[in-house]
């Protein structure tokens, strides 16, 4: 807007200088050629600049043709009632000329817009409506804020988006998708706690949206926000609180390099993106609780399904080698790759080994193993000695490199 403003006045100026220089230098006092000129001149700058543009050329005009054209020469004073005639002709002249361009181009500037706003329009309810396609499927929490990031982003011509959820004791937000320069998992936003100095902690404690125009506005809004946003200083920004049934459940933040002002339309876009987050968030929440329930409820069917197995094949028999071998077996692959089981005697010494493996081809050295290997009972690092010590169930989640050679034996 104030580069139009600016060129305008430019050419309001410019334009009756430059026909002055012109009719001075090559034209001839009483051909009409300097009123034409000047004429154009205040065309010219209505075109540019509109109203006000059109009316500074027709003034200074009016002043050109009073001091170079009209008798005396060199001088404001007009010596005849025909000469002021025809300068109020000319101001009349120039004033209806001002008023038809002006009037045409503000029509044109205001189709323009209105074309603008119905494309943005257009465009912002293909945008919501594919939103709403993308998370009406089973989505977890990463997926949803994805989507959104997409959709509101490029809707918006926003530089970096961010999708942020709050923690369920509402003190830390943490970043679940984010874009810049076009590109995913890549912007300034970081997790960290609730802050209401900042701007996403702003939206989530008021519920509202929260949005600035201007660098200047930003930096005195939020003074420590450059720290915060990894060093970025954005001109314009704008967050959303994510509200379901009056709940914060996060935010959707914004930001632009450019001052930028947020309309009505942009304002009502980001809401309803807003609520659409907020119920896909709730509802991937509870996709995964369904599906932690149901991972849950078939670990437990496939434990009592094993037990089951294992107690029949157990009963089958009463010779206890023939027991722990099957022992040894039904553990295979239910439980581990390689299991071992051991039977002590009556004075706690281990009499009886018995090992089994996944893979077939190792039975040789499983067999070497079942015949050579007994555990040392004073080896303190050893578990089965510690096991059988102890009598308590021992686990090891990861295996050390040195843990191995601390219980092998030569």
């Amino acid at each position: 807007r104030w580069v139009r403003v600016a060129i305008g006045l430019a050419v309001a100026v410019g334009g009756p200088a430059l026909a002055t220089l012109i009719a001075v230098s090559w034209m001839v006092e009483g051909t009409g050629v300097p009123e034409l000129l000047y004429i154009l001149a205040v065309a010219a700058a209505a075109v540019a600049g509109g109203f006000i543009a059109g009316f500074l050329a027709a003034g200074l005009s009016i002043f050109g043709l009073a001091y170079y054209f009209t008798p005396p020469d060199r001088s404001f004073d007009v010596s005849s009632t025909q000469d002021v005639i025809g300068l109020v002709v000319f101001a009349v002249a120039a004033t209806v000329a001002t008023e038809l361009i002006a009037r045409q181009r503000t029509g044109r500037i205001r189709a323009q817009r209105s074309e603008q706003v119905q494309e943005r329009a257009v465009d912002r309810t293909a945008r919501l409506q594919a939103l709403t396609a993308s998370l009406s499927e089973p989505l977890d929490l990463d997926e949803v804020a994805g989507a959104v990031v997409e959709h509101g982003v490029d809707a918006l011509g926003a530089d970096t988006g961010a999708v942020m959820e709050l923690d369920a004791e509402g003190q830390h937000l943490r970043v679940l998708a984010q874009r810049a320069g076009g590109r995913e998992g890549t912007g300034p936003w970081t997790d960290g706690p609730v802050d209401p100095r900042l701007p996403a902690g702003e939206a989530v404690r008021s519920g509202d949206v929260v949005a600035t125009s201007t660098r200047r506005e930003t930096r005195r809004r939020w003074p420590g926000l450059a720290g915060a946003l990894r060093s970025l200083e954005p001109a314009s920004i704008a967050v959303v609180p994510l509200l379901l049934e009056g709940r914060a459940l996060g935010c959707i933040a914004m930001t632009w390099s450019d001052s930028r002002q947020l309309p009505n339309e942009d304002r009502e876009f980001l809401l309803a993106v807003g609520r659409q987050c907020a119920q896909a968030m709730e509802r991937a929440h509870l996709f995964s609780s369904e599906r932690q329930a149901l991972a849950e409820a078939e670990t437990a069917r496939r434990r009592v399904a094993f037990l089951a197995r294992f107690g029949s094949a157990l009963s089958g028999t009463l010779e206890y080698e023939e027991t722990l071998s099957r022992a040894a077996g039904m553990c295979i692959p239910e439980l581990a790759d390689f299991v071992v089981a051991f039977l002590v005697d009556s004075i706690g010494r281990v009499d009886r080994v018995v090992a089994t493996h996944v893979d077939p081809d190792l039975a040789p050295e499983v067999a070497e193993f079942e015949r050579t290997y007994r555990p040392d009972p004073g080896n303190p690092v050893s578990l089965v000695a510690r096991v059988l010590r102890t009598h308590r169930t021992e686990m090891m989640a990861e295996v050390p490199d040195d843990f191995v050679p601390s219980i092998a034996k030569d």
